[in-house]
């Protein structure tokens, strides 16, 4: 049996009932259905803008996240849950910032709270040549499926979930455990997504050794299959392993 909310989530809808082949997990909780129906959100430009792809992803998720100028508490806690970037990878990026002068840092007894300086974010995107990329939506079970358990990069979730925003629509009646072939043009995710040729093919390298995708030649062009059947069991496993048979747990 195909996983069906694996596909639905892939393919942007929205259930609340869990079936594979091996377990059925009926229903999910409302409450964390609900989590993973809102997408982390990618915008290509901050990547730009900062000319770098995890500097980009964690901005969009801070320009979401608060109002402008407004300060947060962030703990390390937090920034995993939220973005899943390690330990290691949000000290990185704050002192990066930090430095640059795109985030400050206010200490107030341990707690610490974070603002952006809206000015110096707005300099530097003056500078960003692609303002039309689009945003790219990266679905939250699916980003800690493959990051957190799975073990793959930012910018190799990034990529699937630029295969997947760009997939056709189709009804459920037509979904099948493959997505229908899509073009695969190598110089219009980079313009997309600010990933260099070096970053995506390391990022199809990954993907390829979890199955999750296929890139085919056709016709003098490359298209790119992925593999919904496979995404299921890994989120049905993600979700398995975090709800530890209780419905009301939160991933």
């Amino acid at each position: 049996m195909i996983n069906e909310m694996s596909i639905a989530v892939a393919y942007q809808d929205h259930v609340l009932t869990l079936e594979t082949q091996e377990t059925s997990l009926s229903p999910i909780s409302k409450a964390l259905a609900l989590n993973y129906s809102l997408p982390m959100t990618y915008i290509t430009q901050y990547a730009e803008a900062l000319n770098d792809v995890v500097l980009g992803w964690f901005v969009s998720y801070f320009q979401a996240a608060c109002e402008p100028n407004e300060e947060i508490v962030l703990s390390d806690a937090d920034v995993f849950e939220e973005t899943c970037l390690s330990k290691h990878q949000w000290y990185k990026i704050r002192k990066t910032l930090i430095e640059k002068g795109f985030l400050r840092c206010r200490k107030q007894g341990r707690q610490a709270f974070y603002s952006l300086d809206e000015d110096n974010i707005e300099l530097a995107l003056r500078q960003v040549q692609n303002m039309l990329a689009p945003v790219i939506d990266i679905n939250r079970l699916i980003a800690k499926t493959l990051i957190h358990q799975q073990g793959l990069s930012i910018k190799s979730v990034i990529l699937f979930a630029y295969f997947i925003q760009n997939l056709p629509y189709l009804n459920m009646a037509e979904r099948t455990e493959d997505s229908p072939p899509t073009l695969f043009c190598q110089d219009a995710i980079v313009a997309d997504t600010f990933l260099s040729k070096a970053e995506i093919k390391a990022a199809v390298r990954d993907l390829k050794k979890l199955n999750l995708i296929t890139i085919g030649h056709q016709r003098d062009k490359d298209f790119v299959v992925l593999h919904m059947g496979v995404l299921g069991k890994l989120t049905a496993q993600y979700c398995q392993l975090h709800l530890g048979g209780d419905e009301d747990a939160a991933c």
